[in-house]
């Protein structure tokens, strides 16, 4: 016989664990801490070679002002003017990544209660239907005995 409810529930965690819980699951191997300090090291390196390839861009596009007011500029003035502007610039997308990790790992952390509770909900009804089983293997070997019993 079919138990509907054992159905749904796993439909639930085979549709959970073919789309987001992949990695999810990979996800909750870490601790919060390790967890937002990997994706911060991940955008740090990101948001350094996107500030690069912004300065980059900004140099070719006024590469002649450049090339004519390079003899009159103060190269160690414009260093720091990038020094505090990259300062700037990884502050607030650090900030930002820190508070995107936090969330997403908390998301991730309630997905995976989600899924071990219905994971939980799954053994619960395979032991019970494996009580049924028992309970009704015992009357039949019980009526087996007593129909054995009054042959004799």
């Amino acid at each position: 016989m079919l138990n509907n409810d054992k159905i749904k529930i796993m439909t639930k965690l085979a549709l959970y664990e073919q789309k987001e819980g992949r990695k999810n699951l990979a996800g909750a191997k870490y601790y919060r801490s390790d967890y937002i300090s990997l994706g911060m090291i991940n955008s740090a390196i990101i948001s350094t070679l996107a500030f690069i390839l912004i300065v980059v861009c900004i140099v070719v596009v006024n590469i002649e002002n450049l090339i004519a007011q390079i003899t009159s500029m103060d190269m160690i003035q414009l260093g720091r003017i990038l020094i505090i502007i990259y300062i700037a610039y990884m502050i607030v997308y650090l900030t930002i990544s820190y508070i995107v990790y936090r969330l997403k790992y908390e998301n991730i952390k309630d997905e995976i209660k989600s899924y071990d509770n219905n994971l939980k909900e799954l053994y619960t009804i395979y032991k019970d239907e494996e009580k049924a089983i028992n309970k009704t293997a015992e009357v039949k070997i019980e009526n087996l005995d007593v129909a054995i019993m009054e042959e004799d």
